[in-house]
C-alpha cells in the first residue's frame, strides 16, 4: 500500500484505486477467517466485501451470506435473497421465497425488500406488493405511506387517485418522511 503511505513534502497521500483494493482484499480474507470460527457477523462483513462491485465475488458472497442464513443470522437471509432475487428466473423463485418466508415470520428487515422486489415483477406481483405496502402504512411506517403514496399519485401499479394519494402522503409526511410532504406540494396533486 504505498500511495497511502507514502509522503510528498511532508503530506501522506491519499490511497490509490489499487490500495484501496487491497486493503478490501486483506479485510475480506480476515472476516472470512474469522467467519470460520463461527462469527457470524464477520461472515455477513466478508459478504458484504464480496458483494461489491468494484471488487466483487458474487459467487463467494452468496456462500458467506447462505452460511450466515443457515446458522440462524436474518440479515444473511435478507442478503442471499437480494442476490437470488437479481440472478436466474429459478434464483429469482428462491429468493422470493426465503423472504416471504421471513416476512411473514415476522422479520422486518424482509418486508421492504420484498416489496421492492414485487413491485419490480409482474402486474400480479405488482398488485401483492401494494398490497403489503398499504398493510405497513396502516401500521405506521412512514416510507410505506410515502412509497404507496407516490404510485397512487401517478398511476404507478395501482389506480391513480388523488384524493387517496393525499391522505397516504400526508400520512407518510406526519410520520417523517420527507419526500412525502415535498410531494403533498406537488401540482400533480392539483
Amino acid at each position: 500500500m504505498a500511495g497511502a503511505l507514502s509522503k510528498q513534502a511532508g503530506q501522506a497521500q491519499p490511497p490509490t484505486e489499487a490500495d484501496v483494493k487491497e486493503s478490501i482484499a486483506v479485510a475480506r480474507r480476515s472476516y472470512a477467517k474469522e467467519c470460520g470460527q463461527g462469527r457470524l457477523i464477520k461472515c455477513l462483513r466478508a459478504g458484504d466485501l464480496s458483494n461489491r462491485e468494484d471488487v466483487g465475488d458474487p459467487a463467494r458472497a452468496r456462500e458467506l451470506y447462505k452460511t450466515c442464513c443457515d446458522d440462524g443470522a436474518r440479515t444473511g437471509c435478507v442478503r442471499l435473497a437480494e442476490l437470488l432475487i437479481a440472478g436466474s428466473a429459478a434464483d429469482r423463485k428462491v429468493g422470493m421465497s426465503l423472504l416471504r418466508r421471513h416476512c411473514d415470520g415476522g422479520i422486518v428487515e424482509a418486508c421492504p425488500v420484498l416489496i421492492k422486489s414485487l413491485l419490480a415483477g409482474t402486474p400480479a406481483e405488482q398488485k401483492q406488493g401494494a398490497g403489503m405496502l398499504r398493510k405497513d402504512c396502516e401500521r405506521g411506517r412512514a416510507e410505506a405511506c410515502e412509497e404507496l403514496g407516490e404510485m397512487t399519485l401517478y398511476g404507478q401499479s395501482v389506480r391513480r387517485d388523488l384524493a387517496s394519494a393525499r391522505v397516504l402522503l400526508q400520512r407518510g409526511c406526519d410520520k417523517g418522511a420527507s419526500r412525502a410532504c415535498f410531494l403533498l406540494k406537488s401540482p400533480d396533486l392539483d
